[in-house]
């Protein structure tokens, strides 16, 4: 069925090129759909679907209310969706959002891994942070397995690139900075942090360099000696959590 027509697109796999983008999955169109309704260009069904399935429902309510174009077309679904048993996708247009200079931010250096990104966007929901910067180069944050990884938690939040640290550090001055290096000089479960802060991680390969010693007050996670490192997405998910349980 066809209500309103908001820019429908060509069905094709995505491309980083192109002005819209996926939610793969009834939790994240339903997210989508809840914090970001006007981006919503179309939704997808698979013919045949459990139309019981938790969820579904309600993705079709808020076409049917908000006059939004809807189809069923599994070959469509099959072509862009790299997840087999995705029944719903929400279409919707890219956008540019910036990041609150009130709020903490969580910074990503280099970031390539889309599943970790993924992992950290919805950590910080969990954790009460909204602002994230991407330090280039890094994942395209749209890409449906990034925002697929986050489970719709992308949807909530601000987001911003920069082609290096500097521009960041430089529209952020006023902001604490705690880069998470080994050899870091503060223990995080010690650390007293000042608000608002950035948390600074590095990427998956080769963490932060050396450099970030000398940036603000440099900071470690204590973890036993079974281990060399942990993941990204580890790494900043403790830290998000050991903060946020000071503030509860």
């Amino acid at each position: 069925m066809s209500f309103e027509n908001r820019g429908s697109p060509k069905l094709k796999p995505y491309l980083k090129k192109l002005d819209y983008s996926y939610a793969l999955g009834i939790e994240p169109t339903l997210d989508l759909m809840k914090h970001q309704p006007d981006r919503v260009m179309k939704v997808l069904f698979r013919d045949g679907a459990d139309e019981n399935e938790p969820g579904w429902r309600d993705v079709m309510k808020f076409c049917v209310e908000n006059r939004i174009e809807y189809e069923f077309n599994y070959k469509a679904i099959d072509k862009i969706s790299y997840i087999k048993t995705t029944s719903v996708i929400g279409i919707y247009h890219k956008y540019q959002p910036e990041l609150d200079p009130s709020h903490n931010h969580v910074v990503l250096v280099n970031p390539m891994n889309m599943g970790n990104i993924g992992t950290v966007m919805r950590s910080m929901a969990a954790f009460g942070f909204h602002d994230l910067a991407i330090i280039r180069p890094g994942v395209d944050i749209f890409d449906p397995k990034a925002v697929r990884g986050s489970m719709g938690a992308f949807f909530q939040h601000r987001f911003e690139y920069f082609e290096d640290f500097e521009a960041y550090s430089t529209r952020f001055g006023g902001h604490a900075l705690y880069p998470f290096v080994l050899g870091g000089s503060a223990n995080l479960v010690e650390v007293g942090i000042k608000s608002p802060y950035a948390l600074i991680f590095g990427n998956e390969t080769n963490g932060l360099g050396d450099e970030y010693k000398q940036v603000g007050t440099p900071v470690y996670i204590p973890h036993s000696v079974n281990v060399e490192s942990l993941n990204l997405s580890v790494a900043a998910s403790v830290a998000m959590f050991t903060l946020y349980s000071r503030a509860i």
